[in-house]
């Protein structure tokens, strides 16, 4: 008798469901049975595929950078002004926050506020996706300031870093705060940037 063939499965509609019910529900508090259940796979063809609990979060955590960052990028690159572009950018923070896709916050900042001391794997995969994100606002503000934008005296990699942290901020309060209110801050926080910028022209 031979043995039974791993069951096939769409692997990238599975690590999407990996993903939300990581997303949801935290990683500790994410069991095997509850990844099975979001996913309709055998736990058997969940580990020869991804490995144990902790490698199928980090490729679920990769994936979520990974399209992420794609998309931070767009925003950041949507308009010829680096002004728009970054409110476009930090926006974006806030809608997935503050809308109706519910309350889940971001996975990158969840996972960081979770991360337990001597779990280096995660904590190079959060410092691989901060990285990212902060290099794409230090080439926007380089951009504004050889367009004049941004005064000269602004450290472009102080700036960026000023930026991210304030956005994972966003993603914090906006999983209670309204969007208009987060719009409101994002302007204020801007000006120390942008401080002759009329977010209305």
């Amino acid at each position: 008798m031979t043995a039974g063939r791993p069951r096939q499965f769409d692997e990238g509609k599975a690590l999407d469901a990996v993903t939300r019910a990581f997303w949801d529900n935290g990683y500790h508090a994410t069991s095997i049975a509850d990844l099975v259940a979001a996913t309709g796979v055998h736990r058997n063809s969940l580990y020869a595929t991804y490995g144990d609990k902790h490698q199928l979060f980090l490729a679920a955590l990769e994936s979520y950078i990974k399209t992420a960052s794609h998309r931070f990028k767009q925003r950041l690159g949507s308009s010829t002004s680096t002004y728009v572009g970054i409110r476009e950018a930090l926006l974006h923070y806030s809608y997935i926050s503050a809308t109706a896709s519910g309350p889940r916050g971001c996975l990158v900042t969840n996972t960081t506020i979770e991360l337990r001391a001597g779990d280096a794997d995660l904590a190079k995969c959060i410092k691989s996706g901060m990285a990212q994100i902060i290099d794409l606002l230090k080439h926007a503000i380089e951009k504004g300031k050889e367009a004049g934008d941004i005064s000269a005296d602004i450290d472009p990699a102080d700036a960026a870093l000023f930026l991210y942290s304030f956005g994972q901020g966003l993603r914090v309060t906006g999983r209670v705060s309204k969007l208009s209110d987060l719009e409101r801050t994002v302007d204020l926080a801007l000006r120390a940037l942008f401080p002759g910028w009329n977010s209305s022209r």
